[in-house]
């Protein structure tokens, strides 16, 4: 069979497809209709989710960037001597703080299922920390640390043994850092990580244990930023391990 041939063969079927297309289109002009109208109103409602989604992530980034304006910011009375006069609209830092932990609030209120209330839950539980509100502060941690994110998941958790350090429960915390060292999705530097948590188990007086994790960093981490301390540290726990 030749080209020429073979090329009339596929317009023929082509034909006859539309002819049969149109034959039942005329036939069922009701129903089709009908599809064509479904058609377009899917095609509009998905428009118009997607514009509303578009309208909403770009009103809640803007929302955090506020809160971040506070929460980064400097007061009048954190104004370095000598700076002249500040024009910041907080006095102090507690003011500045509770400000940032009322708008990260207000986004995860609004914004929900968006990104940037992730992270406004994430700022809004440091926020409650600097203001010495430590169950506010712990839920906050607690839920980020819940995250699928790994980033977000990793913050959390820091936040979370932070949190517990500061709460006076330093074996708390130093559980929450294992925790970490052990996610393989821990998307923050590990070598940190192990040397916050032997630090807490210092303070929670388990020398033995803080001194094993020292050891372990140096082993596994030999050219850390840390190694330094965390040799100087595995040297002085010597003695008191005993």
């Amino acid at each position: 069979m030749d080209k020429e041939l073979k090329r009339q063969i596929k317009q023929d079927e082509i034909r006859s497809g539309l002819e049969h297309a149109l034959e039942w289109v005329m036939a069922n002009r009701d129903l089709a209709a009908r599809i064509v109208g479904a058609v377009v109103l899917v095609a509009v409602l998905a428009g118009a989710w997607s514009w509303w989604r578009g309208t909403r992530e770009a009103g809640a980034s803007a929302a955090l960037a506020d809160g971040l304006r506070a929460f980064e910011g400097v007061s009048k009375a954190e104004q370095p001597a000598g700076a002249g006069t500040s024009t910041a609209p907080w006095a102090d830092a507690r003011e500045r703080y509770t400000r940032a932990a009322d708008a990260f609030d207000a986004i995860v209120k609004d914004y929900s299922g968006t990104s940037a209330a992730d992270w406004a839950r994430y700022y809004g539980g440091l926020s409650r920390l600097q203001l010495g509100e430590v169950d506010k502060a712990r839920d906050a941690a607690k839920a980020v640390a819940a995250m699928s994110d790994p980033m977000l998941r990793s913050l959390g958790g820091l936040a979370l043994a932070e949190v517990e350090r500061q709460a006076g429960q330093p074996a708390a915390a130093a559980e929450a850092l294992g925790r970490l060292v052990a996610d393989p999705q821990y998307a923050l530097p590990k070598d940190h990580a192990l040397l916050r948590q032997a630090a807490c188990l210092e303070e929670a007086k388990r020398f033995g244990d803080a001194r094993g994790l020292y050891r372990r960093l140096l082993d596994e981490f030999p050219a850390s930023v840390y190694a330094g301390e965390a040799r100087s540290r595995y040297q002085q726990l010597e003695v008191v391990a005993g």
